[in-house]
């Protein structure tokens, strides 16, 4: 996806499709050597030095971070479980606003037997 980017495809696909197998291992081999696809991340690095040197700390106490300057970033996900159960105790809440007399029951985890959802099934 990196290497498609980086040469301007929005379709990766098409990317493979226009080069060699031996063009992609060349590619890859520079980016063992060059890495590339982390220029937001310097720029991010750079943005927040310049803003929080000038961050006042009385109006924002916790400084910036890389990724506050970072467009599109999008934190790594929470644990799926957890995630499922705030959904689960959020939709509750909805269910039970109009009905003031219904207790909200507090969401119960499930056992995962399986850690990775999707591996081993089939």
């Amino acid at each position: 996806m990196r290497l498609a980017l980086t040469l301007g495809y929005l379709d990766v696909n098409a990317l493979l499709q226009s080069i060699s197998g031996k063009q992609l291992t060349e590619w890859m081999a520079f980016f063992e050597l060059e890495p590339f696809g982390q220029e937001w991340m310097q720029t991010g690095m750079i943005t927040a030095m310049i803003a929080n040197v000038n961050r006042d700390a009385k109006k924002r106490s916790e400084p910036f971070q890389p990724t506050d300057f970072i467009p599109g970033y999008r934190k790594p996900p929470e644990d799926p479980e957890a995630v499922a159960r705030k959904i689960e105790a959020y939709f509750m809440t909805l269910a039970n606003h109009d009905d003031p007399q219904t207790p909200t029951p507090t969401p119960t985890p499930s056992p995962s037997p399986n850690p990775k959802p999707g591996f081993g099934e089939g």
